[in-house]
This record gives structure tokens, sequence and C-alpha cells, in this order.
């Protein structure tokens, strides 16, 4: 081997390895502000086919290896629990490009606005928002450019006994109509506020996409 090949070879290996670490970091920063705010994360080795398996780190890593260097060097995340949001919170999900589960709890400060900051999550498959987020029809808009999204949850809807929970109405489930990867919603508590003439479209528009009220 020439001397011109063994420090091409370095320099790759010493590229590559300086992206992973700098990746690692960056996804590192964004976790531990989500782990302030009361959340927190799961990685790609701790799931397997989307439920937890209660793995503490990757079966093939070597233990004092990854005590040494952490968990983000190991894995990405792809799943966020977010608790007591507000809208700016979601900027710390900006990173973290490869998440697959978002659920955002306990967040009455969290708004239409908030949704916004979900657009450069395009792995997003599952998305769940708790029943005192100040949600509308209106930011649902929001959620039409993520292309992987298959299935929704409003954990509860507005009513008397509930005035700042999700307002998601007839509109709002047109809108949701129009995310061709939607293949769920689920109103956990029931949605009083969409007619059944508007359930009876959107069921004959998208006959694959199922809603649970």
């Amino acid at each position: 081997m020439s001397v011109r090949v063994l420090m091409g070879l370095v320099l790759l290996i010493g590229g590559c390895w300086g992206w992973l670490i700098n990746s690692a970091r960056i996804q590192r920063e964004a976790v531990e502000e989500i782990e302030r705010s009361n959340g927190f994360v799961r990685y790609d080795w701790q799931e397997t086919n989307g439920a937890h398996n209660g793995a503490v780190k990757p079966g093939w890593a070597p233990s004092w290896l990854f005590d040494r260097l952490g968990p983000d060097v190991f894995g990405t995340v792809v799943s966020v629990h977010l608790n007591g949001a507000a809208d700016d919170d979601l900027r710390l999900l900006a990173p973290l490009r490869r998440v697959k589960t978002l659920s955002i709890f306990t967040g009455p400060r969290f708004s239409d606005e908030g949704l916004r900051h979900l657009g450069g999550l395009d792995r997003l498959e599952v998305l769940s928002l708790s029943d005192d987020l100040a949600i509308r029809d209106a930011g649902l808009e929001h959620l039409k450019g993520l292309p992987r999204l298959r299935e929704i949850t409003f954990g509860g809807a507005r009513g008397p006994s509930r005035p700042e929970a999700p307002d998601i109405g007839d509109a709002g489930l047109e809108t949701l109509g129009t995310i061709r990867s939607l293949r769920k919603v689920h109103f956990l508590a029931g949605n009083p506020t969409i007619s059944d003439d508007a359930l009876e479209r959107l069921r004959e528009r998208r006959p694959e996409l199922v809603v649970v009220r």
C-alpha cells in the first residue's frame, strides 16, 4: 500500500469519526434540553417493532465503551415524549430528524403555532397530543407536510368540562383527510364537534383511513 493511499484512508477514517462525534454531540445537546424540560427520549436500540424493549444499551456495544462515549454515539433518537411543552419547546426537535414517534403531554401553553415546528420531522409516523393542548382546526395544516405520518391521537375533545382541550371540528377532519399517508385518527375521549356528515364524507373519500371517536 502506497503512502498516498494510506494517508487517504487515514483522512477518510478521521473525517468519518469526526462527523460521528459531532452528530452525537448535537443530538446529546438536544436530548439534555428535552430532559431538562421534564421530557424523555428513546433510541433506536431501545425499541423493537415500535415498542420499548427495556434495553439500557445496544447488545453489540461493549459496556466500557458505551459508558465512556455515551448513548448518542451508538444510536439515534426515534421517540420523544414532551411534558408541559410550550410552542417554542418544539424547536428542540430540530436536530432530531429521525424521530418516528412524538408524544406531547400536559401543555396548555402549546398551541397551533407549536405544530409549525414539526415540519422538519419527515420520518414522523405517530403523533399523540394530550387533552389540554390548545390545538384548533387551523393548526392541523402544519401536519400536511409530514410524508410518513400514519397515526394521530387526540387525548380529548373540547367541551364544557374541557374548555382548553383540542377543538377539532369538521374543517380539521377535512385537513387530516388530505394527509395521504394517514391511516388512523383516534379521539380518546370522543369528539362531539365533528359532525356525522363530515365523518361520512371522509369515509367515502378515504375508506382506508380509520377514525375512532
